[in-house]
């Protein structure tokens, strides 16, 4: 026990520092009202940088498998701290209907795309979940089940995470134009833009109002996580059925529990029978802990190898965000006053 510790522990506390640093980079004040990056983000993009000056060791192995595996998980478990069901219920049956068809479209228009580009099956559900659902989290959530190439994650982070900074651009600027109602452009806002801090900013920048539905939406967005990995799960047995001569072991299949944990602490918070700053804590520990993740995946990832993939990764994620922009534009004009 003590020697399992002990070798977990450089890899786990250096993916806390990257953490550490992440979170507190992305709320200085300088840097958030210029460009409102989520700590996620940083994580990564500090662990692929550091993780490329081959610096580190093979003693930092365990603890980054470990941060990137089980830390990961308890972090999608905390995850569900932030929504409970009177958000979902709050915005009735044209949202959850909007969101329903959004996700699931974009979702296998995103695989169906991959296919024609001549990508991986798993780097394509990987951004397939990052578009459709909530950027990296789903991402890496998806990866858990799907088992895919670290650096084939790594990629499809930063593809969802540019497009969704060129997204929360360009929305204020196409509300000016457009004119929106405040719900209205919340409603678009919350349910295209990938991740949560790009939401809130593009939310935000039209008014209370706006940021507030937005914000609610997608929040209720990222239940659909449940669905997704549970079909993703359905299809890796599919495959490793037809692969194996055996029959199929199903105690050896990566049984998403940490997604069912993820519901039950939904639950717990519909309840509310924890305090207001006990909930906070959690969340804030859950970003800690994602953070961690990331920077793991970071430090793993190899720049030589994404290089190897080229640039049909940028062009599917473009066209996927294009596309749910699009399909939730139209689903929001046929159900919603848009003026």
């Amino acid at each position: 026990m003590f020697n399992t510790f002990r070798s977990l522990l450089p890899g786990v506390g250096l993916s806390a520092l990257l953490a550490a640093l992440s979170l507190w980079l992305s709320r200085l004040p300088e840097l958030s009202k210029q460009l409102p990056l989520s700590p996620l983000l940083l994580a990564i993009f500090i662990g692929l940088l550091l993780g490329n000056l081959r610096l580190w060791p093979a003693i930092y192995k365990p603890g980054l498998t470990f941060s990137l595996k089980k830390i990961l998980r308890l972090g999608i478990i905390l995850l569900g701290f932030k929504i409970s069901l009177s958000q979902v219920q709050s915005i009735g049956w044209q949202g959850l209907l909007l969101l329903s068809l959004t996700v699931s479209s974009s979702f296998f228009f995103t695989i169906w795309l991959g296919k024609r580009l001549g990508l991986s099956p798993k780097l394509s559900m990987l951004l397939a979940s990052g578009t459709s659902i909530c950027g990296a989290s789903a991402i890496v959530a998806t990866d858990a089940v799907i088992e895919a190439e670290e650096q084939d994650c790594a990629y499809a982070v930063a593809t969802i995470t540019l497009m969704g900074t060129l997204a929360m651009s360009l929305y204020p600027l196409a509300q000016m134009a457009l004119h929106f109602s405040p719900q209205s452009y919340g409603v678009w806002v919350g349910a295209s833009i990938h991740e949560v801090a790009q939401v809130i900013a593009a939310g935000f920048a039209h008014g209370e109002q706006s940021g507030q539905v937005a914000s609610l939406i997608k929040m209720t967005r990222v239940v659909f996580l449940v669905p997704v990995i549970f079909g993703l799960l359905a299809w890796h047995i599919r495959i490793q059925s037809q692969n194996q001569t055996k029959k199929l072991n199903w105690k050896e299949l990566p049984l998403p529990w940490f997604v069912l944990l993820f519901v039950g602490m939904i639950g717990v918070n519909s309840l509310g029978i924890l305090p207001a700053t006990v909930v906070q804590g959690l969340v804030e520990i859950d970003l800690f802990l994602i953070s961690m993740a990331m920077a793991a995946l970071g430090l793993e990832t190899r720049l030589d190898k994404l290089r190897a993939t080229g640039l049909k990764p940028l062009w599917l994620g473009l066209g996927s965000s294009v596309f749910i922009s699009l399909v939730s534009l139209g689903l929001l004009a046929l159900m919603y006053p848009l003026f």
